[in-house]
């Protein structure tokens, strides 16, 4: 992918036995800051079985969990500046993946790879998602954008 083009538009992610973990409403930068823990706390959750009868899924390692939070944050700021508020992130694992779903109500515009800003200002977010990620797409259903992302617990 180069800088300037667009993820493709229409790829939903992979099918799969997706299992939510959790859903969390994202009015502002403020409130992705606060939502952080609570999106490290429910996977350390899931993983351990405190949200029920997990026996066929471990933990991420942590440089997957560190990756996790990466995808979660950058995709849910870009979500945030290049939409309007609210934005949804919903955290699903399926087998060992786990997929971020970030949902906003800006449909026309899907994410598009831009040059890094040498000052410091932006452009690396959708960067770094593809680099951690096994996969990496949106799609427009009903009246919302999805952007998604799959990381793997041995990176890409």
């Amino acid at each position: 992918m180069h800088e300037g083009q667009a993820i493709a538009a229409g790829a939903t992610p992979p099918d799969g036995s997706w299992s939510e973990v959790g859903r969390w409403t994202i009015t502002g930068p403020n409130s992705l800051t606060a939502i952080r823990r609570s999106i490290a706390d429910a996977v350390l959750a899931h993983s351990t079985g405190a949200a029920g009868n997990r026996q066929n899924e471990r933990p991420p390692p942590a440089d997957a969990a560190e990756r996790l939070l990466l995808v979660s944050g950058e995709l849910a700021a870009n979500g945030l500046r290049h939409a309007r508020p609210p934005v949804t992130l919903e955290l699903s694992c399926t087998e060992g993946l786990w997929l971020v779903v970030v949902s906003d109500h800006l449909k026309r515009n899907g994410p598009v790879l831009r040059e890094p800003d040498p000052d410091g200002a932006g452009g690396i977010g959708l960067h770094l998602v593809l680099a951690v990620s096994e996969n990496v797409g949106w799609h427009v259903s009903g009246p919302a954008k999805h952007v998604w992302a799959v990381v793997a617990p041995d990176g890409v």
